[in-house]
């Protein structure tokens, strides 16, 4: 069913002047959020001045866009401070794909440490499918979690990057 959607997502590296959704997508998403941290346009700003990228994804399929559903924001010592996306995009493993684009980044490795909040349960499940688990909620990602990665979306979505 999912390979009949012929669904696409589109990645693009955020900037000044479109961190609006973004910020809708970190303050108000709830399951699937690694840490339940809500976050300001002002931060978000200094962020990206201390050398963070923050990534979205736009899902599109042969009905039409869901717009953009997802957000990452990563620092330059590849640690993952946020990742959320809409539940509207739950079962299309847009996920795996989003995350599998770090490695085109330039990310070979990649760590995060996940924070239980009452509704995130999804986000840990997702976790333990991709990453190894340490020290209790620290993941990492390396390179075979990235080869691992390709085969939930392979030959379902199409990643385009804008």
């Amino acid at each position: 069913y999912l390979k009949s959607l012929k669904i696409e997502l589109h990645i693009k590296e955020g900037n000044i002047s479109n961190l609006d959704r973004s910020l809708q997508l970190l303050n108000k998403t709830n399951q699937f959020n690694l840490n339940g941290l809500r976050r300001t346009k002002h931060e978000l700003i200094e962020m990206m001045k201390e050398g963070c990228k923050i990534f979205t994804g736009t899902i599109k399929d042969k009905n039409g866009s869901l717009g953009e559903v997802l957000v990452l924001i990563v620092d330059k010592k590849s640690k993952i401070l946020s990742f959320v996306m809409s539940c509207r995009v739950f079962q299309r493993r847009a996920e795996y794909a989003f995350l599998a684009y770090l490695r085109n980044c330039g990310f070979s490795e990649i760590s995060f440490d996940f924070i239980k909040t009452k509704r995130n349960q999804p986000f840990y499940e997702f976790a333990l499918k991709v990453a190894e688990e340490y020290e209790g909620s620290r993941f990492s990602l390396k390179e075979e979690n990235f080869n691992n990665l390709l085969k939930n979306f392979e030959g379902i979505i199409k990643i385009k990057k804008i």
